[in-house]
């Protein structure tokens, strides 16, 4: 649906061509669980089958449908407010003139960010991080930020924007990320990665 909202378009357009789609409820529609699968007669009743087999039927699920109807009519209206963030926060971060981050605000298209890590440090180590409070970071920013993010690849996170993370959180993260960026430029970077361990949780 992101996709969908991107490209200013229906679903129908994005999957005419397709022979079977399918949906995940959760993440950007906000679901807590659910997803759909599309398709013809045929492939509805081997899916249905192999979902069988597997253990994948579940009763009084309705209360789950119920909350997909509720995303479908509600939630991907709002899902610009998450590409915009999205948006913001890789400008913020050419805005910041880090040596350690970056990002290329032409790549961002939907709700997704990819963060470039320029100074060869470790993407799990830029995670933990990211996702601890550090001494210091209060004094700095005002309160600890714990930032839940995943690596990409081996130099690069990738961000993904929901509805649980308000255009008010941006502003936090690119204050994590400068506040992380100094650490990592700083004269006590080694003694900060080799203090993971001790890092507050």
């Amino acid at each position: 649906m992101n996709a969908v909202v991107a490209l200013g378009t229906t679903p129908d357009a994005v999957v005419q061509y397709c022979d079977s789609v399918s949906m995940c409820f959760s993440k950007g529609l906000g679901c807590p669980v659910g997803s759909i699968v599309a398709g013809d007669k045929d492939f509805i009743a081997r899916a249905l089958r192999h979902r069988k087999v597997l253990g994948g039927g579940m009763r009084q699920s309705g209360i789950l449908a119920a909350a997909a109807l509720v995303a479908l009519d509600k939630s991907v209206a709002r899902l610009h407010v998450d590409h915009d963030n999205a948006k913001k926060l890789a400008k913020g971060l050419v805005d910041m003139k880090s040596s350690v981050f970056t990002a290329d605000p032409q790549a961002v298209e939907t709700n997704m960010v990819i963060i470039q890590i320029q100074d060869g440090t470790n993407p799990m180590t830029v995670c933990q991080l990211l996702g601890n409070a550090h001494e210091g970071e209060e004094a700095a920013l005002g309160q600890p930020v714990h930032m839940k993010i995943f690596p990409f690849n081996g130099s690069s996170l990738r961000g993904t924007f929901h509805q649980d993370v308000s255009t008010d959180d941006v502003d936090w993260i690119l204050k994590k990320l400068k506040f992380v960026s100094d650490l990592l430029s700083g004269s006590e970077r080694e003694a900060v990665i080799n203090g993971l361990t001790k890092l507050s949780l």
